[in-house]
Parts: structure tokens; C-alpha cells; sequence
């Protein structure tokens, strides 16, 4: 894992909420931090909405990886139906809590991420009809002067 000093090198700090990109049914979220930046993650939040007529239940899971070797992974605490919409988020000291009437929450552990590392989902049981929404994340993003 590469080093960096995000001390006196990385003075600019701020925090955002942003819009993902909304990824093309049967497809996971991926968010990737960009070069030049750190970022500690906060919440990541997003809708899932699953055909009807199948039987099994999704359950997605958020992973925080290197790009290659996966350093975090919080399942969500509850499944979605097929013909269901849920709003699932993970952000830190939320908790577990699922609620039928289509919010999930899950906690998340205090997260640096360095660029490259990826923020992405893990579907249990997706299929080509399954469709996430555009993610929002919200992060304290550094960047060197």
C-alpha cells in the first residue's frame, strides 16, 4: 500500500457531497478516488429498484478496495424483494437498522481512502434488470496545494 503524508504536503481540505455516476442496469456503483487526492469517507448513499417476477432477494454489500485487494466491506443489514425500490446508505455511527418501507442503513468505519481505492457495491444476486441510481457520496476530500 503506497504511503503518503497528508500533513503539512496536503493542507487544502474540505468536505463534499457528490453525485456518482448512474451505472447501466445489471451493473454495481463505482466510485474511484481520483490522483492528487485523499479522501476520508463519511456516507455513501444509493436507490436500488429490482424487477418483479424473480425470486431472490439482493442484498448489497459496499466495498472499499485498493483496486485490487478489498480493505472494507459492510453488507447491507437487510435484502430487497424483486419488484422493490430501497434507498440504501452506509455512513458513519448510522447504526443497522432495516425499515420495509424502503430505507436501509448500515454503519461504516472510519475510512481513508488514497487514489485508486475504489468505493464500489457487491450485489447478492444481481441480474441484468436489477437498477442502481446515481450514488451520492460525501467525503473529506485533501488535496495537495
Amino acid at each position: 500500500m503506497p504511503q503518503m503524508d497528508i500533513g503539512r504536503n496536503w493542507p487544502s481540505r474540505w468536505s463534499v457531497s457528490t453525485p456518482g455516476t448512474d451505472p447501466p442496469a445489471g451493473s454495481e456503483i463505482l466510485i474511484t478516488v481520483p490522483a492528487g487526492e485523499v479522501w476520508q469517507l463519511c456516507a455513501v448513499s444509493v436507490s436500488l429498484v429490482t424487477p418483479a417476477g424473480l425470486t431472490a432477494a439482493r442484498r448489497p454489500h459496499l466495498v472499499v478496495d485498493d483496486g485490487s485487494n478489498i480493505i472494507a466491506q459492510y453488507p447491507a443489514p437487510g435484502t430487497l424483494n424483486p419488484g422493490s425500490t430501497a434507498q440504501f446508505s452506509w455512513c458513519e455511527g448510522a447504526g443497522q437498522s432495516y425499515a420495509a418501507g424502503g430505507a436501509v442503513f448500515q454503519s461504516i468505519g472510519r475510512t481513508v481512502l488514497l487514489p485508486g481505492f475504489r468505493i464500489r457495491t457487491l450485489t447478492e444476486n444481481l441480474i441484468a434488470g436489477d437498477n442502481y441510481g446515481a450514488p451520492t457520496y460525501q467525503a473529506e476530500i485533501w488535496r495537495p496545494q
